[in-house]
């Protein structure tokens, strides 16, 4: 999916059998890809979308380069359109079309595709048949499932037939490969397969070795369908349920609770070196200023994602919506959040920089009229409550900004690591001074637009005296005009910013004789 707002990346929360997977869609532009490090901070999988006409394009490749570099584990869907219609064209057969996707996949990712469901087609015509089972070795025709099993009576579970003739070959081949990627991670798929062969390997222990090898980005799994039609669609969820790690999975979220300043070094973080190490997609400020944030308070610990604990959460945006006015958005970290809860919102000063101990300087106490959750559409629905992982917009909540911890009054000191701030680096001047009128009011809408977007920054050149307006590119500051000029019929002015020059000696250095004279 893709969103031509300008909000910086969309919520979702659709539904996975008995869970819930909360889905972030990025902006694919250049312009806006400092805003992924946000996206990736309270993720814990990515899912990458291509289709076999394109393949793998330039604003893919560089999302995929940040991916790699936050550690998040990845899974492909190959998104074919409309296949219940696909033939024999000029372009070639479908087959091969997929055949491209893949090679491009490996190619421009760097990546090893293992392929789990593929498309198979009629040898002849072109039409499609169904999608290849490859762990199964068997053909499903729409509402495919991961790791389908035999049922009972001999006849397969979840629509599964046998394969055709004329895909038989191909399903070997995928499964092969399968066979020979994850057998380099798993020890129980080696021995599987140097004792009995691609044959003498079961599904079971090929879907325990994929967990492991997603986990690890050892291996790229990837899904053919169509999204259109809803073909492969459940075949993902299940993929992403059973295969990617959930929000409880890891050691929990970084936090200190005041007490004094920290030495370098002193927890289990493993020190600066480490923290910054976390930090390779974040500006250099920003990595400075969370690194003040770890001596500003005592030892780093985490905050495990239990229920059952104290409320804690931290804020990754904030937006405005017609009728509930300003919302907060909120990862939940631990406890079960519910509306009408008593918090305390300790700021983050700079918005993700430094962090006040024990609330000092925060936004005080306060309570959620409201919590709720974006539907597909981005239609707002009420929940009753929300545990750890789950993010979720709160109504009522005066004072926050992006980087805010929100937590309980038994642990009103708790500051949770602040989310990495993506500094623009396209700036301009923003001409003032004609109009004091004119001026306060537009200055009044480029904070409140700020507010919702962190990547937006106003400041003060010392030696110019200049007000610069930093955005992430040209296309970020033009829809940031394009609103003002829809919500507050406000031109924004823009002026090419001057540049202080210094001097200073090069060269040898000389020496010859001064006098100083005092009267």
């Amino acid at each position: 999916m893709s969103t031509s707002s300008w909000r910086a990346h969309l919520l979702l929360a659709a539904p996975c059998g008995l869970e819930t997977v909360n889905l972030i869609d990025t902006c694919g532009h250049i312009d806006r890809l400092p805003l992924l490090a946000t996206a990736l901070a309270v993720s814990t999988a990515s899912v990458f979308v291509t289709t076999p006409t394109v393949g793998v394009d330039g604003a893919c490749k560089r999302v995929w380069e940040r991916v790699a570099d936050a550690g998040v584990p990845a899974v492909a869907f190959v998104n074919c359109f409309r296949l219940s219609e696909s033939a024999v064209e000029a372009g070639g057969h479908p087959a091969g079309r997929f055949a491209a996707a893949l090679h491009s996949i490996e190619a421009s990712l760097g990546q090893l595709p293992v392929v789990l469901f593929a498309p198979t087609f009629d040898p002849d015509t072109g039409a499609f048949v169904g999608l290849i089972d490859v762990l199964a070795g068997a053909l499903c025709r729409d509402a495919c499932r991961f790791l389908s099993a035999p049922a009972a009576d001999g006849e397969r579970a979840d629509g599964l037939e046998p394969l055709p003739p004329s895909a038989v070959a191909e399903a070997a081949a995928y499964r092969e490969h399968a066979v020979e990627a994850l057998a380099d991670v798993d020890d129980a798929v080696m021995g599987a397969y140097l004792d009995g062969g691609v044959d003498g390997v079961s599904a079971a222990a090929l879907a325990t070795a994929l967990r492991t090898a997603v986990a690890s980005r050892s291996v790229l799994p990837v899904i053919a369908g169509s999204a259109a039609e809803g073909i492969g669609v459940r075949a993902l969820d299940d993929l992403l349920r059973d295969c990617t790690p959930a929000f409880g999975d890891g050691a929990g979220w970084p936090a200190h609770e005041g007490g004094g300043a920290a030495e370098a070094g002193d927890d289990e973080d493993g020190g600066d070196d480490a923290y910054a190490a976390e930090q390779v997609y974040t500006s250099g400020a920003d990595a400075l200023a969370q690194a003040a944030w770890r001596r500003a308070g005592g030892p780093v610990s985490h905050v495990a994602p239990d229920a059952t604990a104290p409320v804690a959460g931290i804020v990754y945006g904030l937006s405005l919506h017609a009728y509930s006015g300003r919302l907060t958005e909120v990862l939940v970290v631990s406890g079960t959040l519910t509306k009408h809860a008593k918090l305390v919102l300790n700021t983050a000063a700079g918005g993700g920089g430094a962090a006040t101990g024990g609330g000092a300087g925060g936004g005080g106490r306060v309570s959620p009229a409201r919590l709720l959750r974006r539907r597909p559409g981005g239609a707002l629905e009420e929940v009753a409550s929300a545990g750890p992982g789950e993010l979720v917009c709160l109504e009522k909540i005066d004072g926050a900004a992006y980087g805010d911890t929100l937590t309980c009054a038994e642990r009103s000191a708790l500051q949770l690591r602040p989310l990495p701030r993506p500094y623009g680096r396209c700036t301009f001047t923003l001409p003032v001074g004609d109009d004091a009128r004119a001026d306060d009011k537009l200055l009044r809408a480029l904070g409140r637009v700020a507010e919702e977007d962190p990547s937006l920054r106003l400041s003060r050149n010392e030696e110019t005296g200049e007000l610069l307006l930093s955005g992430t590119g040209l296309l970020h500051l033009g829809i940031v005009r394009e609103r003002l000029a829809a919500e507050a019929k406000i031109d924004l002015p823009l002026a090419t910013p001057h540049v202080a020059y210094h001097e200073t000696l090069t060269g040898r250095p000389v020496r010859a004789p001064g006098r100083l004279v005092k009267q």
